[in-house]
């Protein structure tokens, strides 16, 4: 055998060997479920970099007051969403007991929220005491409020969700993101990085967990792509002739009240909103 069918030899058998490793790597990983974010059904699992799973019940009735309610379930592009026919939720999974005709009545006014829990909890919610003032103030109009929201999205949840609640036809969204975008990346992996990891090739997405376990901590969603999702938002709702209506997160605090982390994010969150996004406020 000549030196050249020699090589080719061996690059050809180091070619297969590398193959069959990867393939029977894929297959442990898939027999094993491999999967780097942790999960516990029913509860919140968003943000701190430990991975510690988190249930939002403090708060649901009352600050202070923690309420043990399961109120969320997995769902493969949101991570997680509410659970439909609870006491908070109504047969289509808002916050609220009322549930809404996908067409709207007539002359009516429908206005949606999406955002996290500063939206969907409280006794009552802030979209609540909107409907009254409303009524109040605008007697002979007709208001449909959908509260959309839940605790822990993030301005990536946000828009994965906005699709499928244009089907509501409403004429205005009032958007509230910003508390945990800001939270620090679970086992370093941004909300689009976990996306990226439903389905896929496992083998591919080990290698890219372990290049973040050794990368400099992240946002769950960095203030880049926090800007392009408000962005996006704010053009997909355009595009449908539905009015953008943006809340701004509260970022009052001083430096040294909050952690630098967190504070230069919203920081950043307020030269964006008041330089770049030109819309509502």
């Amino acid at each position: 055998m000549s030196s050249k069918t020699e090589i080719r030899l061996k690059i050809l058998l180091v070619i297969i060997g590398t193959v069959l490793g990867l393939f029977l790597s894929e297959i442990i990983l898939r027999a094993i479920d491999w999967n780097p974010i942790k999960k516990r059904e029913g509860f919140l699992q968003f943000g701190y970099s430990t991975g510690i799973p988190v249930f939002d019940e403090d708060g649901v009735f009352e600050e202070g007051k923690p309420a043990k309610i399961r109120l969320f379930q997995y769902d493969p592009v949101l991570f997680w969403k509410p659970i439909a026919d609870t006491l908070l939720t109504n047969s289509q999974g808002f916050r609220g007991k009322k549930d809404y005709n996908i067409i709207k009545g007539e002359d009516a006014i429908r206005i949606a929220f999406i955002g996290d829990s500063c939206t969907f909890l409280g006794n009552p919610v802030y979209p609540e005491l909107l409907e009254g003032m409303l009524a109040k103030k605008l007697p002979n109009k007709k208001f449909e409020l959908i509260n959309a929201s839940t605790p822990g999205y993030s301005s990536f949840q946000g828009k994965k969700l906005l699709a499928s609640l244009l089907k509501y036809d409403p004429d205005m969204v009032v958007i509230y993101f910003g508390w945990n975008d800001h939270w620090l990346a679970q086992g370093g992996l941004t909300d689009e990085i976990q996306y990226s990891f439903i389905g896929g090739i496992k083998i591919f997405n080990l290698v890219k967990w372990l290049s973040m376990r050794f990368s400099e901590k992240s946002y769950r969603v960095p203030i880049e792509d926090y800007t392009t999702n408000l962005k996006e938002i704010k053009k997909l709702l355009l595009e449908n002739n539905v009015t953008p209506v943006f809340i701004t997160a509260p970022s009052g605090f001083l430096a040294g009240q909050m952690p630098g982390w967190a504070y230069n994010f919203f920081k950043e969150i307020q030269v964006f909103f008041f330089s770049k996004l030109n819309c509502f406020f």
